[in-house]
């Protein structure tokens, strides 16, 4: 049980049961504005808005996602009104993502949201710590990513 309790406390976790903390705050205020979608799907729907235009193959490649769920989650998008697929010219096979006006207005609803949040979590922490916090997670990110393609290569 040691183990236990020394891995509960260490970096990952925590990090982890903020972000989850962070996600249930955000999910309250879309639920109280009805919003169409989870905090949880709005990295999908941010992938939709900025790659407009995209394949869903490409899609799920930039958000290293597998295919199949990133298919189930746009399909799930596009039933709530907030993107639309349509043929490539190109290649009538392939599936373009296309978001639509009430994508990009709920985007900026839960990014206004977010922020706010984020600003409310913050408050009080003094602008050299938060520096040096985000300093830690930007090069624990860029090493993360390192060793994932250091061991694909393997």
């Amino acid at each position: 049980m040691k183990h236990l309790e020394q891995y509960q406390h260490s970096t990952i976790p925590m990090v982890r049961k903020m972000l989850k903390h962070f996600a249930e705050l955000i999910n309250q205020r879309l639920l109280f504005d009805k919003s169409p979608i989870s905090y949880e799907q709005f990295p999908l729907l941010m992938a939709a808005i900025q790659h407009e235009g995209s394949s869903m193959q490409e899609i799920a490649r930039i958000g290293r996602q597998h295919r199949a769920g990133i298919l189930r989650g746009l399909r799930a998008l596009e039933v709530r009104g907030l993107i639309k697929f349509r043929n490539d010219p190109r290649d009538r096979r392939k599936r373009l993502v296309f978001s639509t006006p009430q994508a990009r207005e709920l985007s900026e609803r839960i990014m206004n949201y977010v922020m706010a949040l984020e600003k409310e979590v913050f408050h009080g922490i003094p602008a050299d710590e938060m520096r040096a916090f985000l300093g830690v997670v930007e090069k624990s990110t860029v090493r993360c990513l390192h060793l994932g393609a250091t061991n694909c290569q393997r």
